[in-house]
Parts: structure tokens; C-alpha cells; sequence
């Protein structure tokens, strides 16, 4: 499939299961699955400047898709899979509409993607102060690291540093966040001419 992620088979598998159901061969489930592509913005790897492989998951966000797209960030950064990534880097701006309990949810994404092992959180938003909090909580110590930014352009330079060079980053947040705007910087495709340009439009 051309999809990141346990929570994607777990889809597929519903797909088939109901495609069976309904009498289909198992060579065009294969052809079907094998033709669907993600939209832009949903778990999309891409090819970064910087050396930087991005996983841009930016379209939205929500509390459970952070924890599944956490998952796949650590997943590449895996010493079993012989990995030479310097760095696991979650980039994220904020959960929208979610009530009362926002603070705490952006506090527990936090302490999911320490305990997941992200080595580093790079937190943009009215929340960020709360998933720093909730990241370092549960954080060793030896290796990670949480830093908020209060603009895009800071955001963006920090991840075109010299630190950030040859690291996964996964970029997740609501519309309302516009974290596109970061992918749409980092991205190698959409700076062919060599721009140096950090700045978001």
C-alpha cells in the first residue's frame, strides 16, 4: 500500500473484509489498494531540504491521529530497522475544537511522544506551553529536547539549522494551524532553484 502506518493496514483490512463480503476477487482488492494514494497533507513522506525526511500529516489533527502519527515518526527512527536518522523531530501546532479538555489533551500528546521515544517536540500555538509540559514530564532526559516558537519563520530556520540536518519530522496539526505553510518551506520539490528563502508565504 502507499499509506504509513498500523492504523492504515487496520483500514485496509476493513476494505478487504468488505470487499470479500461482497464477492470480490482478491486480485482486483490487490489492484484497488495497490492504486489508492494518500491526499496531500494526510501522512505523505516527502523528500525535505536540509537532508530532512518529512512526514507531512498537516491537513488536520486530532488527539488519536496525533498518537497514530507518532507512532510512524518513531517507527523511522528505529535502531532494529538500521536507521542513520539523527533525529525524530515533532512538529505541531495545535488541536482544534476541542473544548474544555484542550489543555489536557495537548498536555497527554505530549507525554505520548516521549514515551514513545520522539527525541525531539518543536511546539507552535496557544497549547504548546502544555504539550512541552506534558512532553518533558515523561522525557529521560539524555537525548530529548522540547522547544517552543512563537513564529513560523523561527520555527522553519530552526528546522533548516545545521541540528535539525539529516532528521525525520513529522508536521501535524488542525487547519487552523496551517502547518502546510512549514511542509510547503521545508519541502526540496518546491525549492529547485536552490532558495535559501526561510520564510513561509
Amino acid at each position: 500500500m502507499n499509506f504509513l502506518g498500523v492504523h492504515n493496514v487496520r483500514n485496509a483490512l476493513m476494505a478487504i473484509a468488505m470487499a470479500k463480503a461482497v464477492g470480490v476477487n482478491d486480485s482486483h482488492i490487490i489492484q484497488g489498494l495497490a492504486a489508492v494514494m494518500p491526499e496531500q497533507g494526510r501522512l505523505c513522506r516527502l523528500v525535505g531540504r536540509n537532508n530532512l525526511q518529512i512526514l507531512d500529516d498537516s491537513y488536520n489533527a486530532n488527539p488519536q491521529s496525533m498518537y497514530a502519527a507518532i507512532d510512524v515518526l518513531v517507527s523511522f527512527d528505529s535502531p532494529k530497522n538500521g536507521s542513520s536518522i539523527k533525529n525524530s523531530i515533532a512538529v505541531l501546532g495545535d488541536m482544534a475544537e476541542l473544548g474544555d479538555d484542550a489543555a489536557a489533551m495537548h498536555f497527554n500528546v505530549g507525554q505520548y511522544a516521549a514515551l514513545a521515544g520522539v527525541d525531539c517536540v518543536y511546539v507552535i500555538g496557544e497549547f504548546a506551553a502544555q504539550t512541552i509540559a506534558g512532553f518533558s514530564q515523561q522525557a529521560d532526559n539524555e537525548k530529548p529536547m522540547a522547544q517552543l516558537f512563537s513564529t513560523q519563520d523561527e520555527l522553519i530556520a530552526k528546522l533548516l539549522s545545521s541540528e535539525c540536518e539529516s532528521s525525520v519530522i513529522l508536521v501535524k496539526g488542525s487547519r487552523s494551524a496551517a502547518m502546510d505553510r512549514v511542509v510547503s518551506a521545508l519541502d526540496s520539490s518546491t525549492h529547485l532553484s536552490g532558495s535559501v528563502d526561510t520564510k513561509a508565504k
